[in-house]
């Protein structure tokens, strides 16, 4: 789950050029003045707004520290800005609940070395709001002299501010933070526990590897799955029983986090769970679980991907049928031969591009049906398949496909047809020199210079 000030960060890589490129202005100028002067409106949305624009100046804009500080406790509503949102892998992005406090950590994070001392001061502030936000900025600054206050504030009173604190030393991977975070593993907070989880696999010290082990039996559903999807940071083999253990978990998340882990390790020793977890319930759990096999290679991973071409869900087969091209194991051939009608045209486009890895001109017939496909980007792989097997027997099918409504799929065959060689492959070239496409002229000119 992406936090709002992550979420801000990939944002200012998405907006315009003029924002991120503009020039650092002065320290003193009559634009920053007058941001400054905003930052104290009564309108919660001009604070919010003024904030956000005190942040291009970065550490130019030191005068306005004061004000930040004391907006890191506004609360107050406003309108998204356009450092308010928020950025999800599945949803894209979308207006975050903004406040004036969230654009002044914003602001003082850009600021840097400016604002440091007095985010320090500020840990000390009567108010838990602005405590947290104060260790939110400390992280996005990335000064680790904050290493020791952040590390005294996961003992806060207010589970927010430690959650915030640990999140802070996750980023600055200072390994001086690892006996800190390891005591607030047994946080008396769920979320803390998990935030501390996250934060130790940020620093991935062997120090916390036990620690984070022994996590895995959590009360906490969140906590176990924040371990184990942080234990594959640690990159140390003896953590494979452990995760293998937890891919059986009674909650599906943790479960999926643990799949997902053991695919970093390529640990034959994961070949039962992962073959086990191709009959989950969960289709993301059966997927993760089929990505995993196929950097086993074994036998028994071979023929569990064989079996998960039969799944129900589009997105597992089209995995599976990846990861046999992958693989290359002639086992697969007549398996996958047998997807290139399948009723979904991404597993067909997959199924069509394992089968031109596996080189073997027995899937040619598959090869040629796949190549007059409804969907063109199943034509495209299967020309560019058909290409690397060079069987005469797809002259014809690959000549049909010159006159292909796509450009793209017009230059594979040109391609396809020149590595035939043959006298018929390159005569049927010439009906392309006033192609409107210039790329799949150039193409059909070098092959009649070959």
């Amino acid at each position: 789950m992406y936090t709002a000030r992550y979420a801000t960060a990939l944002l200012t890589l998405l907006l315009s050029s003029a924002c991120v490129l503009a020039a650092t202005p002065p320290a003193s100028s009559p634009e920053l003045d007058a941001l400054i002067a905003k930052l104290s409106s009564p309108d919660a949305t001009v604070r919010a707004d003024a904030a956000c624009e005190v942040a291009d100046f970065g550490s130019a804009a030191r005068a306005a520290v004061p004000v930040l500080v004391q907006m890191l406790g506004d609360e107050a509503v406003a309108k998204p800005t356009r450092c308010g949102f928020r950025i999800d892998t599945d949803m894209g992005i979308f207006p975050y609940s903004m406040t004036p406090a969230f654009a002044a950590v914003q602001a003082l994070g850009e600021m840097g070395e400016p604002a440091y001392t007095s985010l320090v001061q500020a840990m000390d502030n009567a108010k838990s709001l602005v405590r947290r936000n104060a260790a939110m900025a400390l992280g996005d600054i990335g000064d680790t002299r904050a290493v020791d206050t952040l590390s005294k504030a996961l003992k806060d009173a207010d589970a927010a501010v430690r959650r915030s604190a640990a999140r802070s030393l996750g980023e600055l991977e200072d390994t001086r933070a690892v006996a800190a975070l390891v005591g607030a593993l047994k946080d008396s907070d769920e979320q803390t526990r998990a935030a501390v989880a996250s934060a130790l696999a940020s620093l991935k010290d062997g120090r916390a590897l036990k620690p984070m082990v022994a996590a895995l039996n959590d009360s906490s559903a969140r906590v176990r799955e924040s371990v184990a999807s942080g234990l594959s940071e640690f990159g140390d083999p003896q953590v494979v029983p452990a995760l293998i253990d937890a891919a059986s978990d009674g909650n599906a998340a943790v479960r999926y986090a643990a799949i997902n882990a053991l695919r970093e390790f390529e640990d034959s020793r994961a070949a039962g769970v992962l073959v086990k977890a191709t009959k989950d319930a969960n289709w993301k759990m059966r997927q993760a679980a089929v990505e995993g096999l196929a950097e086993l290679k074994t036998d028994a991973a071979i023929t569990a991907l064989i079996a998960a071409l039969g799944d129900e869900s589009w997105n597992v087969r089209s995995s599976a049928a990846e990861a046999l091209g992958e693989l290359q194991d002639a086992r697969a051939l007549d398996p996958l031969a047998k997807m290139v009608d399948d009723s979904h045209w991404r597993v067909r486009a997959s199924v069509v591009d394992a089968l031109g890895q596996l080189e073997n001109m027995k899937v040619t017939p598959a090869l040629i049906r796949a190549a007059n496909d409804e969907h063109w980007q199943v034509r495209h792989s299967a020309v560019e398949a058909l290409s690397r097997l060079n069987d005469p027997a797809a002259l014809d099918v690959l000549s049909a496909r010159l006159k292909d409504e796509h450009w793209e799929i017009r230059q594979a065959a040109v391609e396809a047809l020149s590595s035939l060689g043959s006298e018929r492959a390159l005569s049927a070239l010439k009906s392309l020199k006033n192609d409107p496409r210039p790329e799949v002229r150039e193409a059909a000119k070098e092959a009649g210079e070959d």
